[in-house]
């Protein structure tokens, strides 16, 4: 069986890790060359060895790395009586590396990357989610927005383009009368969207002109009175933000 050697040698990898706590690259290499072994099947074997706590590292941290198995012996006390002699440095250059196969390049990039726990999975996608919001509410700040919105609005009015092509919805639940009270929500979620943004537009604009018509006056105490109507502009995207992403658009 073609799969049987493979098998052995991950076995083997396997337990030599768990012996040391660590495998190097070489050894992984060696004992899965890319001739035997796919670049995602190789990315399932280093989720494995991460489950298992074993870590893979290059030739140079390895010698740093105390093994699980071996126990340390305690240096000799030096004799008084005998001379010590300098250590000496091997300066032997190693053997050439294979830095044209794959596996071993990307052996190598992966050691340079940590994997994600899971505080970093929920971390990561938080800041993806805000991402998206920052980069949507930027969008919805201008003007073209408001013209992309009222054209969609008004191509579903005229059945010019289909629901499907608009909404993210199981296609098998789709049907004639579904796909129509989905229109008409669409249509209406829209038309509210249209009306938030442009109420913040005319909120916004009453702001700047009180900003303009305080702008050489002596600041009085306390909150300024444009400061409000920011405040009530920012709700108005916030909802208009919150009523989009129900619609779960493509």
């Amino acid at each position: 069986m073609a799969d049987e050697p493979k098998l052995q040698e991950l076995d083997k990898l396997i337990a030599k890790g768990k012996e040391k706590g660590f495998l190097t690259y070489d050894e992984v290499n060696d004992a899965l060359p890319s001739d035997i072994v796919s670049l995602d099947q190789l990315d399932d074997i280093m989720m494995l060895f991460g489950s298992m706590d074993i870590e893979v590292v290059d030739a140079a941290k390895a010698g740093r790395l105390p093994s699980e198995g071996a126990s340390q012996a305690p240096d000799p006390e030096p004799d008084d009586d005998e001379p010590v002699e300098p250590r000496r440095i091997d300066l032997t250059p190693g053997p050439v590396g294979r830095t044209e196969d794959p596996v071993r390049l990307y052996l190598r990039e992966m050691g340079r990357v940590s994997l994600l726990t899971r505080e970093g999975e929920i971390t990561l996608a938080k800041r993806i989610e805000e991402g998206k919001d920052e980069s949507t509410r930027a969008i919805l700040s201008t003007t073209l927005a408001l013209d992309k919105i009222r054209a969609v609005r008004d191509d579903l009015r005229k059945d010019l383009v289909p629901i499907k092509d608009l909404v993210d919805y199981p296609e098998e639940e789709f049907t004639e009368e579904k796909e129509a009270d989905l229109r008409r929500s669409v249509m209406r979620e829209l038309g509210t969207v249209d009306r938030l943004l442009r109420e913040r537009e005319k909120v916004l604009d009453l702001a700047r002109k009180l900003r303009a018509k305080a702008g050489g006056r002596k600041k009085r105490k306390g909150e300024p009175p444009w400061k409000k109507h920011e405040v009530a502009a920012q709700a108005k995207q916030v909802k208009a933000l919150q009523t989009l992403r129900t619609l779960s658009l493509q």
